[in-house]
């Protein structure tokens, strides 16, 4: 019997690392050289890890460590579409490889039954496959916190490095967005979650911060539109239409040369939650953005509800923040709040009970017309601060949000406190 394996898998992972060796620590985690059954593959990956620590990765220098034809090594490049695949192929040679170290448990089992502690050999077999299951990680305790206090008192009075969404008042609820935070955006279209979660990506980039903007709903020339027009104050409608004034011309000229000091992607396209981990893994920003989260791709097995496969991509994205970047999901809510012409709520949030779950903050924008300017943000949910609700107007003409003129009036807190 043939080990369970799968060589045109394993060739297009490689293929992936030939492209992007940012790509090794993830596969790595899921179980580095063992992964491939196949002794030339096995081989080939050896010598892109070590090639990745002393220079460049490509088909010349892995070529010149490893006794095999640069045609193969073209082949495995040829093989993967994309390098954002790369987890997702490593997933399946895990799942190959842990069939394989099962199948050397049952082997051993048949070798040995006569022996008097085959029950302690099964036992212990498989305890160290399921060992290679858990990726659960531990710290010690007095560890976290003795470096936690240590960072207090070395920046005692110092502001918190925190990104900030560039309203005032609503910073000042939320203490801005927290790397490793998942922060959830809801609304029921035309609130304008989408203006709220650019208008954070542009305060957030303008602090020097790197950020992902993972567009599926709107095309990426409309939001970089958006963008421009927002960034500079001008008409969206008068910029699409070619009509800006010269005035208008020159403040969207004077946004162009900002724009060259941000670090601000946008990827068009419905993605997975593997898609993105992918392109966080590469290019290790500070904040992901993703608009929206019932447009994503979803693996529809058998037997799940909708709800279900939106709860898998939504815990799935805050998976991805809890290895370090803030994370802005976008979600649409209910009918029901649109209906009743009230705030929206917990209750409203469309689909699936694991969007609360998982949402360190969440927050609405909110207009009880649509067609009026005057709104809010409402913060529905925050686990380490208040909920409550600010004033902000919705500038229309360049489809963004600013805070209102008086900004000395606090911002109204729900009775509840910290929840």
């Amino acid at each position: 019997m043939t080990p369970p394996n799968n060589i045109d898998l394993e060739k297009s992972l490689i293929g992936c690392l030939l492209q992007d060796k940012k790509l090794l620590p993830v596969i790595q985690a899921e179980g580095g050289a063992a992964l491939f059954y196949n002794s030339k593959n096995f081989n080939i990956y050896n010598a892109i890890f070590e090639q990745a620590e002393v220079g460049e990765v490509d088909i010349i220098t892995v070529g010149a460590r490893v006794d095999v034809p640069k045609s193969y090594l073209l082949e495995c490049t040829n093989n993967a579409p994309s390098p954002l695949l790369a987890e997702s192929y490593a997933q399946s040679l895990k799942d190959l490889y842990i069939k394989r170290e099962v199948l050397k448990v049952c082997h051993n089992t048949i070798y040995n039954i006569e022996q008097p502690d085959i029950l302690n050999q099964i036992e212990s077999g498989v305890r160290e496959v399921s060992k290679q299951l858990v990726k659960v990680k531990h710290t010690d305790l007095a560890n976290l916190a003795a470096d936690m206090w240590e960072d207090y008192i070395e920046h005692e009075g110092e502001r918190p490095d925190y990104m900030r969404t560039g309203l005032t008042d609503l910073d000042r609820m939320l203490s801005g967005i927290e790397e490793g935070e998942h922060v959830i955006i809801a609304a029921r279209p035309g609130q304008g979650k989408t203006a709220l979660a650019a208008d954070i990506a542009r305060n957030v980039a303008k602090q020097g911060k790197k950020v992902l903007f993972f567009t599926m709903e709107m095309s990426e020339k409309a939001l970089t539109r958006r963008l421009v027009c927002a960034e500079a104050g001008i008409n969206l409608r008068k910029y699409k239409n070619r009509t800006l004034s010269d005035s208008e011309k020159q403040k969207a000229a004077q946004v162009l040369g900002r724009f060259k000091n941000w670090d601000l992607q946008i990827i068009e396209g419905r993605v997975t939650v593997s898609d993105i981990k992918s392109k966080v893994l590469q290019d290790e920003p500070d904040m992901v953005i993703v608009d929206y989260l019932q447009l994503m791709n979803i693996d529809r097995r058998l037997g799940m509800t909708t709800n279900d496969l939106v709860g898998d991509n939504v815990t799935g994205l805050q998976g991805i923040a809890k290895t370090g970047p803030a994370v802005l999901t976008l979600s649409q809510l209910s009918r029901a709040s649109e209906k009743e012409k009230r705030k929206p709520g917990l209750a409203d949030l469309y689909e699936s009970g694991k969007i609360e779950a998982t949402g360190d903050k969440i927050i609405a924008p909110y207009r009880e017309d649509k067609e009026n300017t005057e709104g809010e943000i409402v913060i529905i949910k925050q686990k380490d601060g208040p909920v409550g609700s600010v004033d902000v107007v919705f500038l229309p003409e360049s489809v963004t949000f600013v805070g209102v003129a008086n900004e000395q009036e606090p911002p109204r807190v729900m009775a509840g406190g910290i929840q």
